[in-house]
C-alpha cells in the first residue's frame, strides 16, 4: 500500500465532493481485441509508453479456485470482534458493516460468479475482516477497514455521508485485493503506471507488491485497483476491471472461445506452464479447438493444447512397455490433428454443455497403436478449470 501521508495528501489534493466522482476525462485504453489495446495504450508514434506493456495484475499465485464441481468461487468473510461497538457507536458501526457489504455486492459479486458469506464470528477458514482507525488494507488472507477515521484522514469523518461514502470507496478497493488483485501499478517493469493528468504512479515497495504476474486486460488508470483520482475513489470497477474479474472468477457470457488463450489449471492451483512443468505461477497455454467456427468451446468437443509453438501430446510405447511410460510431453513435431484431447464433463458437474470460465472439466487423449509393436496410449486429466486470457486473439 501507498504509505498514510502520501496517500492523505492525493485525498486532500481533491475536494471532498470529488471522491466518489466518475472520471470525466478520456479513458487512456479500451479493451476491445489486442490491436485495440496495443494501439490505445502506445504512444502516438507507435512506440511503447514509458510506463510499460499493455497489462491489469493479477497475483496468480493467489487467486481462488471454485468449490467441487460447481463454478461458483465461493468465499467466507467474517467480521472480527473489532467491527462492533456498544453504547453510542452500535448503530454507527452496524452502518458502517452494511454499507461495506452492500458496496462489495453491488461491485465485485454483482459482476461475477464469485458469491461470499459473512459471519460475526470468525473461524479458521474465513477471510477476517478488522476494524482500525488506521489506513486500509487488504490481501487474500485478510483485511482492514477503518469506520471511524478520527486519526487517518479525518475527512471522512466530517459528516455521516462523507463517512459512509469513504468506507464503501474503501471496502470495494480492499476486496479487490481479497480477490489477488494488486494495485494496477504494480508491474515489473517497475515503471508504475500515468494518470490522466500525468501524474505518476509509482510501483509499492510494500507487503504486497509482486514480482511475478499475470498481464490480464490493458493498463487502466480507472480500475479501482489504480491509486490515479480517476481510479480508486470513484468507489466504482470500470469496464476492464469487470472485464478482468470475469476473466479470473467467471460471469455470464464469459465462454472459453475457440482458437484463442487460456489458462488451465488443476485442483491443486497449479497450472500447465507448457515444457516448463507445472507450477504455482500461471504460463498462457492456447487451447485451439479443432472443430471450425467461432463459438466458444463445449464438452464432448476436441481441442489441442499448445504453448509457444509446442503442443501437449504422448508417445506411444513399444509392445511390452506401460502405456504412461512415454510420458506426456510438449513437443514443436507435433500438431492439432495429432494431438486431440477431449473434453468431457467433471462427474455431477451443473449446467449447460458451454464451457465457460471456471468450469470443471476433464480432459483426455488416447493414441492407438500403428502396428503391432506399439500399444495404445492414454492419459486423462480430471477436475481441470480454464481462465480466459484478455485480450481474445
Amino acid at each position: 500500500m501507498m504509505s498514510s501521508q502520501k496517500r492523505d495528501g492525493l485525498i486532500r489534493s481533491r475536494s471532498a465532493n470529488t471522491l466518489r466522482l466518475s472520471s470525466t476525462c478520456v479513458r487512456l485504453s479500451v479493451l476491445v481485441t489486442l490491436g485495440a489495446a496495443l494501439g490505445a495504450c502506445g504512444a502516438a508514434d507507435g512506440k511503447p509508453r514509458e510506463d510499460g506493456p499493455d497489462e491489469l495484475v493479477a497475483d496468480s499465485t493467489a487467486l481462488w479456485m471454485p468449490s467441487g464441481t460447481d463454478s461458483q468461487t465461493k468465499l467466507k468473510l467474517c467480521w472480527d470482534s473489532s467491527a462492533f461497538a456498544t453504547g453510542a457507536n452500535a448503530k454507527k458501526f452496524a452502518d458502517a458493516r452494511a454499507a461495506a457489504v452492500d458496496e462489495i455486492r453491488k461491485t465485485w459479486i454483482a459482476n461475477s460468479w464469485v458469491r461470499i458469506t459473512w459471519s460475526d464470528t470468525c473461524s479458521g477458514d474465513m477471510v477476517k475482516v478488522r476494524v482500525e482507525d488506521a489506513q486500509p488494507n487488504g490481501d487474500p488472507y485478510g483485511a482492514r477497514f477503518n469506520f471511524t477515521f478520527a486519526n487517518w484522514d479525518p475527512g471522512c469523518a466530517k459528516n455521516e455521508t462523507e463517512r459512509l461514502s469513504c468506507i464503501r470507496t474503501n471496502a470495494v478497493h480492499e476486496f479487490g485485493h481479497i480477490l489477488a488483485f494488486p494495485h494496477e501499478q504494480n508491474r515489473t517493469n517497475g515503471h508504475g503506471i500515468v494518470c490522466a493528468n500525468g501524474t505518476r504512479i509509482p510501483m509499492d515497495a510494500g507487503k504486497y507488491s509482486i514480482t511475478q504476474d499475470w498481464d490480464v486486460t490493458g493498463i487502466d488508470t480507472e480500475s479501482i485497483m489504480s491509486y490515479c483520482g480517476e481510479g480508486q475513489w470513484t468507489g466504482s470497477l470500470s469496464s476492464q476491471d469487470i472485464e478482468g474479474l470475469r476473466a479470473l472468477y467467471g460471469g455470464d457470457q464469459n465462454p472459453i472461445l475457440a482458437n484463442s488463450q487460456a489458462a488451465i489449471r488443476n485442483s491443486d492451483k497449479t497450472f500447465w506452464n507448457g515444457p516448463s512443468g507445472m507450477g504455482a505461477h500461471m504460463a498462457v497455454a492456447n487451447v485451439v479447438r479443432r472443430s471450425a467456427g467461432a463459438d466458444g468451446l463445449a464438452y464432448g468437443q476436441t481441442i489441442s493444447v499448445e504453448i509457444g509453438g509446442a503442443f501437449l501430446c504422448g508417445r506411444k510405447g513399444r509392445a511390452g512397455t506401460s502405456p504412461t511410460s512415454p510420458g506426456i510431453v510438449w513437443n514443436k513435431s507435433f500438431d492439432s490433428a495429432s494431438c486431440s484431447w477431449t473434453i468431457s464433463r467433471t462427474g455431477s458437474a451443473a449446467g449447460d454443455d458451454e464451457l465457460d470460465v471456471n468450469d470443471p472439466f476433464d480432459l483426455a487423449l488416447t493414441l492407438p497403436a500403428s502396428n503391432s509393436t506399439e500399444i495404445t496410449f492414454q492419459q486423462k486429466y480430471s477436475r481441470l478449470r480454464m481462465l480466459r486470457v484478455l485480450p481474445v486473439q
